[in-house]
């Protein structure tokens, strides 16, 4: 591959991505290695790991915000949406586990190290609809995660609270 060639996949790569994905898709299918935009196809695959991490982390985050929402409110109309929301989430989960079963042996780390920030999404949950019981949230949600990762995944589990 010349240098002009490699310019023109980086000047593809920042001016027409769709364009550059194409062009980069058939270079792997034909197996032209010498085509193939070597520096940017790493940094896109990559980005590619981020974002699934991502997703796992913010799906467990919500998930595991609305299960504390659930077992620390009040009974009233949020939670069938909480309920709602954690069906959702799990449903989520399962498909990205799907595609990409290596991060199951990331959840149980992960959950833990989004915890904190799914405490906090609860209690400002709470915020909207209790807030002159804000004080009794913040010291009777655990600060540490309450729940099995196993339990998280379970589709009939919402935190002692009936799953209708």
């Amino acid at each position: 591959m010349n240098v002009q060639t490699r310019w023109s996949l980086g000047d593809l790569y920042e001016r027409d991505f769709h364009a550059w994905l194409e062009n980069q898709t058939g270079a792997l299918k034909a197996g032209d290695a010498g085509a193939l935009d070597w520096p940017n196809l790493a940094e896109e695959i990559e980005s590619m790991g981020k974002s699934q991490r991502r997703e796992l982390l913010s799906r467990l985050t919500t998930l595991i915000a609305h299960l504390l929402k659930l077992e620390h409110g009040l009974k009233r109309e949020p939670a069938a949406k909480w309920r709602t929301t954690v069906r959702t989430e799990r449903q989520n989960l399962e498909k990205l586990l799907e595609e990409s079963p290596s991060l199951r042996n990331a959840m149980e780390v992960e959950a833990e190290r989004v915890y904190p920030d799914a405490r906090n999404a609860a209690l400002s949950g709470f915020d909207e609809y209790e807030t002159e019981n804000m004080a009794h949230y913040r010291e009777t949600i655990p600060v540490e995660l309450p729940y099995k990762v196993s339990d998280l995944m379970q589709i009939d589990f919402f935190a002692g609270k009936e799953g209708t």
